[in-house]
């Protein structure tokens, strides 16, 4: 290492100024190269299509159009320009790149077969992404399995990937089929047991997705969305969070819970959009998922007054607000989905968990989890859109095809 260094000191000093500057250039695209190299997307594993590659093209081919203009200009003086930033792109490159796969290399190693951390790169699969695919597709994926360590261990690995994609199918399917009465002996199924079959499966995978987490628990339940012409005078003054002075165009009935000792039934009332600064007073949750037409989520109610503070909600519901979720020590976040029926929106699906950031941080949802659990409330608008009659008895909903 001594005597190379002597060399490159010794040929540093043979170049001129104009030579000196074009190796630094090359230096610093040999740099440009190893750290990151490109700056188009990496989603290809094809090595022909490899971003990667296709740059060292590019460099060469920069460095090699130098090369054929000062050759045609015939100098020696301009060819031995062009060709220090050969020189100074293949040193740099070449350190570069070997120190960094060592790093890379020992680095996926320690975490793979020493320390065995869950979800860690495989140090030979770290230095193909580094080699071929440049650091940062290395450092994605590193990124994308350390994502998955701990409370999502189950997905770390490519086995428990399809052990949730299968559980998921599985969920799924069984769900549809409760959509199809006739299919089996005849039988007809009750509107109540079919969306509370959707909360169970809803309720099941985001308890798998989280693989397993120790103290993990998982509800979900579905309200109903009616006109504010629809409810009972009655009923509406009962709504929780309510303020007489505003005005509200819809209310939200807690109908169903996945599991049966989840809590009570109540109405949540929904702000009507002529309202002044709207979205500073319709109450977060299930009523502003409604009223914006999107998911929505509370990453933390432990951090409550966070969310507070940015809206424009009477004392007494703030302190109400604080002092309902003070006593819900198994409801740490929730994720509140739209559910849609033929003629708009027709209820909301909520689901609830007791670790924080469940479904995503900041207030901002896990577009995974949530495309994932968007088909099962989808089924909840399939049942509510299928005609209903009264059992046997004249009690129970139940679903006829």
């Amino acid at each position: 290492m001594t005597e190379f260094a002597s060399i490159l000191s010794a040929h540093w000093h043979s170049f001129a100024n104009e030579d000196k500057v074009t190796f630094l250039l090359g230096a610093f695209l040999g740099v440009l190269y190893v750290i990151d190299g490109w700056w188009s997307n990496v989603e290809t594993e094809d090595f022909r299509k490899s971003p990667k590659v296709k740059t060292l093209i590019y460099i060469l081919g920069l460095t090699g159009t130098g090369s054929l203009c000062a050759i045609a200009v015939d100098t020696l003086h301009s060819i031995s320009t062009t060709l220090a930033m050969y020189e100074g792109f293949g040193i740099t490159w070449a350190f570069g790149l070997i120190v960094l796969l060592i790093l890379v290399f020992v680095g996926q190693a320690y975490a793979h077969w020493v320390v065995k951390t869950p979800g860690s790169l495989n140090p030979f699969l770290a230095l193909g992404d580094a080699l071929f695919h440049g650091y940062r597709r290395y450092r994605t994926n590193a990124m994308e399995a350390e994502k998955y360590t701990g409370e999502s261990s189950l997905r770390a690995s490519v086995t428990g990937h399809k052990a949730f994609c299968s559980y998921y199918a599985e969920n799924l399917v069984g769900l549809v089929m409760t959509l199809h009465p006739h299919l089996e002996k005849q039988l007809s199924v009750t509107r109540e047991a079919t969306i509370k079959a959707a909360l169970s499966s809803i309720r099941n995978i985001v308890e798998k997705f989280c693989g397993g987490t120790p103290g993990l628990t998982v509800n979900a339940n579905f309200m109903r969305c009616f006109s504010a012409g629809e409810v009972p005078v009655g009923e509406k003054n009962k709504a929780r969070f309510r303020e007489d002075n505003l005005t509200y165009d819809a209310y939200l009935f807690l109908e169903f819970h996945a599991k049966d000792d989840a809590g009570d039934h109540f109405y949540l009332p929904v702000l009507s959009k002529v309202t002044r600064s709207p979205e500073q007073k319709v109450l977060f949750g299930a009523p502003e998922a409604l009223y914006r037409k999107a998911t929505t989520v509370i990453s933390d109610t432990q951090n409550i007054k966070r969310v507070l503070a940015g809206k424009k909600y009477s004392d007494e519901v703030k302190d109400e607000i604080t002092h309902y979720f003070a006593s819900k020590d198994t409801f740490r976040t929730f994720i509140s989905i739209l559910v849609l029926g033929h003629n708009g929106p027709i209820g909301i699906v909520n689901v609830h968990a007791s670790k924080p950031d469940v479904f995503g941080a900041n207030e901002k949802p896990d577009k995974e989890l949530a495309d994932l659990l968007l088909p099962m409330c989808n089924l909840i608008g399939i049942v509510e859109a299928i005609k209903c009659v009264p059992d046997e008895h004249g009690q129970e909903q139940v679903l006829r095809s």
